[in-house]
C-alpha cells in the first residue's frame, strides 16, 4: 500500500467534502478497523488492558472502538487544519488550565512540554502558534522521505518550526537554541526504543519514554509541562461557533523542574532525567485511567511487549 498516496487523497477528499460527511466517513473507517481487529489494534487492546485490567469481550471491543474512532478523528481534523481561521481555530480548542504557560510566555520564558499521543497534537500545535506561543518542535524521520516531507511541509505550512531527526544531525542543541526565545517546545514522548529510551512505569507497568522533555529541562534550566489532549463533544451546543460540536481540549499539568544542571555530572544528569520522566507518568496515571481511549497507540511501548535483550544489546553498543 503506498500510504503517502493514501494520504493525499484522504486530504484532497477533506477540503471538498462537507464536515458532516468527512467527520462521519472517518468515524466510520476507525470503527471497521477496530472491528476487523487488525494487527494495530490487537496491540492497542493490549496497551488499553494495562491500564484497565478489567477490559475483556464486548468491553474491550468497545474501548478499541471508542480508540479507533479518536484516531481517525484526529487524522479527519488534521487535514481541516489548513483551512481554519485563527478564530475558528480558538472556538475548537480549550486550554486548561491556562495560567502557568500565559505567564512563562509573556515573561519571555520558553517552556518545553512533554507530549503522548493522545487526542490531536496538531490541531493543538495550530492552535498555539496562533493564540498562544510559536511552536517549535521536531518531526519523527519516517521511512517514506514523501511522508517525512510531507508532515514537515503540513506542519511548518500552519506557522510551526520544525526539525527533522535524522541521523548526522543535532537537533537537540537546535532546540537548546530556540528555547532563548518564548517559545513552546512540545516533544512526542511516548515511545522511544532507541539506545536512549528511558524505562519508567505507569500504573504498575513499565515502558520505554523518549527522554527529550527532561533532557531538554536539564539542558536549558526550564521545567517541562505534561500536556494531554483529548476530544469532547458539547452535545448541548446546537452547533458551536468553530462550526462542529467537536472540541479538542488540552490539559496542563503542573511543570517538573530539573534539579541537576548542564554542568552536573553525567551519573546526576541521569539519575535527574529518570526522576522526571517518572514524575511524569505519576502525574497523568488519573488522567489516563480516565481517557485511555484518547491515546491512539498501536504500537509496542511497554516492556512485556519489546524484545528487550535486543534493545539493551543495542543500547551496550552506542556506550
Amino acid at each position: 500500500m503506498d500510504v503517502y498516496a493514501l494520504f493525499k487523497r484522504a486530504e484532497a477528499f477533506v477540503a471538498k467534502a462537507p464536515e458532516p460527511v468527512g467527520r462521519g466517513l472517518f468515524d466510520a473507517v476507525g470503527v471497521a478497523a477496530a472491528l476487523a481487529n487488525i494487527k494495530g489494534v490487537k496491540q492497542l487492546k493490549k496497551n488499553y488492558r494495562r491500564i484497565d485490567p478489567g477490559l475483556s469481550g464486548l468491553k474491550l471491543t468497545g474501548a478499541a472502538i471508542a480508540g479507533m474512532r479518536n484516531y481517525m478523528r484526529y487524522y479527519y481534523e488534521m487535514f481541516r487544519a489548513t483551512q481554519m481561521s485563527g478564530e475558528e481555530l480558538n472556538h475548537r480548542v480549550v486550554l486548561e488550565p491556562d495560567g502557568y504557560l500565559r505567564a512563562e510566555f509573556a515573561g519571555g520564558n520558553s517552556v518545553p512540554a512533554a507530549l503522548m499521543h493522545t487526542g490531536n497534537w496538531d490541531l493543538a500545535g495550530a492552535w498555539a502558534e496562533k493564540h498562544l506561543a510559536h511552536v517549535v518542535t521536531v518531526a519523527e524521520n519516517l521511512g517514506d522521505p514523501r511522508m517525512a516531507q510531507g508532515f514537515i511541509d503540513y506542519r511548518t505550512g500552519l506557522g510551526m518550526t520544525i526539525y527533522l531527526a535524522v541521523p548526522g544531525t543535532n537537533v537537540f542543541e537546535s532546540l537548546v537554541e530556540e528555547a532563548s526565545e518564548p517559545v513552546l517546545l512540545p516533544l512526542l514522548a511516548d515511545r522511544d526504543l532507541t539506545a536512549s529510551g528511558m524505562e519508567t512505569t505507569l500504573l504498575g507497568h513499565n515502558l520505554m519514554l523518549a527522554p527529550g522533555p527532561a533532557l531538554l529541562a536539564v539542558k536549558t534550566g526550564r521545567p517541562f509541562v505534561p500536556l494531554m489532549m483529548r476530544h469532547t463533544k458539547d452535545r448541548k451546543a446546537a452547533k458551536r461557533p468553530g462550526g462542529t460540536k467537536w472540541v479538542t481540549h488540552i490539559d496542563v499539568f503542573p511543570p517538573i523542574a530539573p534539579t541537576a544542571g548542564p554542568d552536573a555530572s553525567r551519573e546526576e544528569r541521569e539519575a535527574d532525567v529518570a526522576r522526571m520522566c517518572q514524575e511524569w507518568m505519576d502525574s497523568i496515571s488519573d488522567w489516563m485511567k480516565e481517557h485511555y481511549v484518547h491515546w491512539h497507540m498501536l504500537q509496542k511501548v511497554y516492556v512485556d511487549d519489546l524484545d528487550m535483550a535486543r534493545l539493551r544489546a543495542r543500547r551496550a553498543e552506542t556506550e
